[in-house]
């Protein structure tokens, strides 16, 4: 069996938060080192948390990242627009870029309401006695719109490039 650690070979560790240093499974970067295990556990229980958590995690940066950048996007190409090129060329590019990064960072906060809307139904079903459901529409509904927040940012920088190019 092979046990996937993330970070470099000898390197300190910095534990995924709610893992404790002491674990069998954390995580770091930069950097992936593959370490073979003598004795697996007859029970992944513990990694399946881990996974979970780490999932979670990654998600949550993800969600960050692309508020960060599709804000940080906007801002730059209005400081462009103002002081570099007062008088631009193909604005249409500029606008389409701001519709788009508009809607990136829409997408994800609407993800983020979708994904209580998710979780909440889930505590219900659980709490009223009923199986779990490995997904709803909610759950459904927030991949999506994490995707379309990506593809916007990706999108909206693309036609900023292009704007800046014709512009410059």
């Amino acid at each position: 069996m092979v046990l996937l650690r993330l970070g470099q070979p000898g390197a300190a560790k910095a534990p995924l938060e709610g893992i404790s240093p002491e674990s069998s499974v954390v995580m770091s970067h930069p950097g992936l080192m593959v370490e073979s295990m003598a004795n697996p556990p007859d029970d992944y229980s513990e990694w399946r948390d881990w996974l979970v958590r780490a999932d979670h995690q990654a998600s949550r940066d993800l969600d960050r990242a692309v508020m960060a950048l599709s804000s940080g996007a906007l801002a730059l190409s209005l400081v462009f627009v103002k002081d570099i090129v007062p008088r631009p060329n193909r604005t249409g590019l500029l606008l389409g870029a701001w519709a788009v990064l508009v809607v990136s960072l829409l997408s994800v906060l609407m993800s983020f309401v979708t994904s209580r809307w998710s979780l909440r139904g889930e505590v219900a079903r659980i709490d009223s006695g009923q199986e779990p459901t490995a997904a709803d529409r909610w759950t459904s509904t927030t991949r999506h719109l994490n995707y379309a927040g990506v593809a916007c940012l990706i999108l909206g920088v693309g036609l900023l490039l292009a704007f800046a190019g014709s512009n410059v």
